[in-house]
């Protein structure tokens, strides 16, 4: 997250709600215009052209979904499984691969819901880049998937992710994906509400071809994957409706059974606001080793044991004797 940023939008905001510091910089707005409209007017009455100030030659842009659009660009591509396409974008890169994030039903056969054999990335020049799939969660009702993307040449650029729980519920929203094949569609809502511990539920309007695509809050973060949308009875899509978007750190926190290794690639990922791991319990030390004592000597050992054998040795030698002398 850019450090210039506090925990407010980086750009004005559309609504009724206005600061004292906006209302001043407001009024020290108005001031200069009528300041430049003199100073315009006895340039005419001189019959000189006013000058154009360069701020209104060239405008700046006035909100943070501008900026977020042209920030982007290389971390959103097509996901293209066979004739379904949708949208996918990129969490961690190497020197030689990117990994996609996407939803599951984007990738996977609609009839049985197995993960197609070809599938591919398509940038935004429409040139197209291997895919394998890596990785899906273990969890089938969790609409998610993984793509390594050979990319050698570095087109690809991973977007930063947020945790679940950043942005509180009212806070805005942008979504970016190719809803009906049209490139690189921008909306923007609020979150309304959280479901389950899983999902977003948010009024920024998708579509199909938006699946798999990223919801950004306004620091450029990616903290949801567009994933469906219900229109209900007498609604129909392109007017809105509920749209739901699974959240960005299960990939990070999640359960998944890989079919590739990319074990470098997702200890790269960062999630900003995640709560620090609890720390691992410190190992109990060994005891140390007592040195053990030499065992006590058996019984009959010792200075004892060597009197009585002296003893013994001479009472033997004295019995040799008088057997001697007997012999005699």
């Amino acid at each position: 997250m850019n450090e210039d940023f506090d925990n407010h939008c980086p750009f004005p905001q559309t609504g009724p709600t206005r600061s004292l510091a906006t209302l001043l910089l407001g009024a020290a707005c108005l001031v200069a215009a009528a300041a430049a409209c003199i100073a315009a007017i006895g340039y005419l009455n001189r019959g000189a052209a006013a000058p154009v100030p360069a701020e209104a030659a060239s405008p700046r842009p006035t909100n943070w979904r501008v900026h977020l659009v042209e920030s982007t660009q290389n971390g959103i591509v097509h996901v293209v499984a066979r004739n379904q396409a949708g949208t996918g974008f990129v969490v961690a890169r190497n020197d030689q691969y990117a990994l996609v994030l996407t939803n599951r039903h984007v990738i996977a056969n609609e009839n049985t819901g197995r993960p197609m054999r070809t599938i591919s990335i398509r940038l935004k020049d429409r040139t197209r880049l291997p895919t394998e799939l890596a990785a899906l969660p273990a969890d089938e009702e969790i609409d998610l998937a993984l793509l390594r993307v050979k990319d050698p040449g570095g087109r690809l650029a991973p977007l930063e992710l947020a945790d679940f729980n950043r942005d509180p519920i009212g806070v805005e929203v942008a979504a970016i994906g190719h809803p009906f094949d049209l490139d690189y569609t921008v909306t923007d809502g609020i979150i309304s509400a959280r479901r389950d511990g899983m999902m977003i539920q948010h009024t920024a309007q998708t579509n199909p071809g938006n699946s798999g695509g990223p919801l950004f809050n306004c620091f450029f973060q990616a903290i949801g994957v567009n994933t469906s949308f219900f229109a209900g009875d007498g609604m129909a899509p392109l007017n809105g409706g509920l749209n739901f978007a699974t959240r960005a750190d299960y990939v990070t926190n999640g359960e998944w059974e890989f079919s590739l290794d990319i074990a470098g690639l997702l200890d790269s990922i960062r999630v900003d606001g995640a709560p620090e791991p609890e720390p691992e319990p410190e190992a109990e030390p060994a005891p140390e080793a007592v040195e053990e004592l030499p065992a006590a000597p058996p019984p009959g050992n010792g200075k004892l044991d060597k009197q009585r054998r002296l003893e013994a040795s001479e009472d033997q030698a004295e019995d040799t004797i008088e057997t001697e002398t007997e012999n005699e």
